[in-house]
This record gives structure tokens, C-alpha cells and sequence, in this order.
């Protein structure tokens, strides 16, 4: 195990990493990919309605579902808008999904008047800057028809994450989740050693030539 102050949340206990380890993503792994496992996952907590990805963002992470249950948004089956709209500063960032937010076509915030707070709710938390979507379960009933629903063992953000593309759909907590935040120096190593996690990754790439999802 390399030390402490290496991993990427150092602040991981022991039974998070016992958690992790656990897994079938990681069940009889080779020694020589701890360190990537170490460095380059941690356990993340998402509240219901938490925006964990953001069409039009670039990142280098993919998320596995290690508890609860996300959803999967197209941004063209939902207002323009409704999430956000990535820029590259991220200090214009709120000021982008404000400017979004003022003329919306989704009867929810349909007030022109509508500032930042009564669309989505921001809150800083050490490291992480959280998005919130306003009033979820309302925005749920009314695209409920679009959403791609993913449980626990499903995996989201991994072709984006290697190809250092942008991210093509919204993924929204639909419940309170357990995430395990793969980088996508895992991830490489992953599809080195576990012949299961290769052929899920090809097989993606070959959908995606043909025009599937990146998140």
C-alpha cells in the first residue's frame, strides 16, 4: 500500500477502502494496479437531485454506482438550459447557467424574473462545488419519460474520461448515491488487466463510433 499522503483522498477510512476493494470492478486484481486504486478512486456521497455531470463539461473521471441511482438526461429531450450549460472559466460558470435560466421554456421556472437560487441551489464543500437541481421531484414528473435510470454496478462518464471529449449527456442523482470517482489513470489500467471491464470499454467504443452516449 503506498503512503497515505499519496492517495487521492487521503482522508479515506479504512472500511472505504475495504469498500472499494470489494467490488467487482476490483474482485482478484493484480497487485501491481493497487496503486492506481489508491491514487486515482475515492468515494463520493450525491444527494437526490445533485448534478454529477453536466452535458458540455470536459472530465477526466468516470463514476461507478456503488449505492442508490442516477439518471440519464440527452440535452436535446429536455429545455435548453435546465442543467447548465458548461463554459471554460469556471469563474463564469454560475454566471452562464444564470444568463440560461432567465428565459426557460420549462413551465417549473417559467418567471423571467427567476434568479440563480430559485433554479439551482450551489453549496462549497471543501473541494467540491455541489449543483443542485430546484424542486427535483417536480422536474422528474415532467421528463420522467427521458430519463435513462442506471442502479448500482452501472458505470457512467468512461469513454469522455479516456477520449478527453466532452461530456454528451446529463447525469443527475435521482436518489442519494454512493459514487466511486474513477480517473482515468484507473481506468487505462483497468482495461490492461481486467479482461471484463476491456470488452465493456470496447464495446462502448464501438457504440460510440456509431453514435452512443460518452457522458
Amino acid at each position: 500500500m503506498i503512503e497515505k499522503e499519496k492517495w487521492w483522498d487521503p482522508n479515506m477510512s479504512s472500511q472505504e477502502v475495504d469498500k472499494i476493494l470489494s467490488l467487482d470492478l476490483f474482485k482478484d486484481i493484480d497487485s501491481s494496479l493497487s496503486a492506481n486504486i489508491y491514487k486515482h478512486t475515492r468515494l463520493l456521497n450525491y444527494l437526490e437531485g445533485e448534478v454529477i455531470i453536466r452535458a458540455g463539461d470536459f472530465g477526466n473521471s468516470a463514476f461507478l454506482i456503488v449505492a442508490g441511482n442516477v439518471g440519464i438526461i440527452l440535452p436535446t429531450t429536455v429545455p435548453q438550459g435546465m442543467f447548465g450549460t458548461a463554459v471554460k472559466q469556471p469563474t463564469n460558470w454560475f454566471k452562464e447557467i444564470a444568463k440560461l435560466w432567465r428565459n426557460p421554456s420549462y413551465p417549473e421556472v417559467r418567471s423571467s424574473k427567476k434568479t440563480i437560487s430559485d433554479a439551482i441551489v450551489i453549496h462549497t464543500d471543501d473541494d467540491r462545488t455541489r449543483v443542485f437541481v430546484q424542486n427535483f421531484s417536480s422536474v422528474v414528473e415532467q421528463i420522467q419519460d427521458v430519463i435513462i435510470n442506471l442502479s448500482a454496478g452501472d458505470m457512467v462518464g468512461e469513454i469522455a474520461a479516456l477520449t478527453r471529449t466532452p461530456r454528451t449527456a446529463h447525469v443527475i442523482a435521482s436518489s442519494d448515491c454512493l459514487l466511486l470517482e474513477i480517473r482515468w489513470q484507473a481506468i487505462h489500467a483497468l482495461r490492461k488487466y481486467n479482461d471484463t471491464f476491456r470488452k465493456r470499454i470496447d464495446t462502448l467504443y464501438k457504440n460510440n463510433s456509431l453514435g452512443a452516449l460518452r457522458t
